[in-house]
């Protein structure tokens, strides 16, 4: 049977794994032995994925797609490997790309890139990263005027539009406000379908809940009408549980959640 040969990134990754976990020539090539073969390229797709997974147990942590970009593909000068390998394993833990971290280094330090920060400015950019972790591990909610929260939950609307790129991902809440906006009324009544009467739509409290998968400067979908769009997937309806919202994204206080755990069983 014909085996798909590997491709030059696949091989790539292999060395790159090897060098990142200072595996030496001679433990490196009784891997290769362990798993049959005597040179990375003659790996078919399913040996390679184990071997893969073994330099993975060994404690290589892969780049973010978005690391050439940021410049951080490469290696680190030694006396910046251990601080630069808590800030790579920070952002795989939140799932953020390197961009998120440049962002914060021309905020908190005043420098274009992650790689021109000094040594010993990097830990502002750990402790920041830090925080962000904690703050991410908190349920969180946005708030929607009316229509839109509605449109979320039962007509399909499944890009919520931004002024500006946002790096958050994952679970979050969605919070109805007391707000009712009278255009985007018309305009989904024109352009989606018919919506129930402005007195039938919740205010002031939680209604679903959604998952933010990506953020995007473009789209085909009707719903997009940039710059950004953040993109929805698994949402779900929930019954309404009455709190305040507030602007951007927001900790839902624990007093609430207990209400919605509540409301859901």
């Amino acid at each position: 049977m014909y085996q798909r040969r590997l491709s030059r990134n696949q091989i790539s990754m292999i060395h790159i794994a090897k060098n990142q976990i200072g595996m030496s020539d001679i433990e490196y090539r009784d891997m290769l032995l362990r798993f049959g073969v005597t040179s990375s390229k003659f790996l078919n797709a399913g040996q390679w994925d184990d071997v893969y997974q073994y330099l993975c147990n060994c404690g290589f942590i892969p780049s973010h797609k978005s690391a050439r970009k940021s410049g951080m593909h490469k290696k680190p000068a030694r006396s910046r490997q251990f601080l630069v390998s808590k800030v790579k394993a920070l952002l795989t833990d939140m799932d953020l790309p390197w961009g998120y971290v440049d962002e914060l280094s021309r905020r908190i330090c005043k420098v274009d890139r992650f790689r021109f920060v000094p040594k010993n400015e990097i830990y502002k950019i750990i402790t920041a990263l830090r925080k962000q972790k904690e703050h991410k591990e908190k349920p969180k909610a946005l708030s929607f005027c009316q229509p839109w929260a509605y449109a979320i939950l039962h007509m399909g609307k499944r890009i919520e539009n931004r002024s500006r790129i946002r790096w958050v991902r994952g679970e979050f809440y969605i919070h109805a406000s007391k707000k009712f906006d009278q255009a985007g009324y018309e305009w989904i009544s024109e352009n989606i379908g018919s919506l129930p009467s402005r007195k039938d739509f919740d205010y002031g409290g939680i209604v679903g809940i959604a998952n933010i998968v990506d953020c995007v400067e473009s789209s085909d979908d009707i719903w997009f009408k940039g710059p950004y769009g953040l993109v929805l997937d698994e949402v779900s309806p929930l019954d309404f549980v009455p709190c305040s919202g507030r602007q951007g994204m927001w900790v839902v206080p624990e007093d609430v959640i207990k209400k919605v755990w509540e409301v859901t069983q």
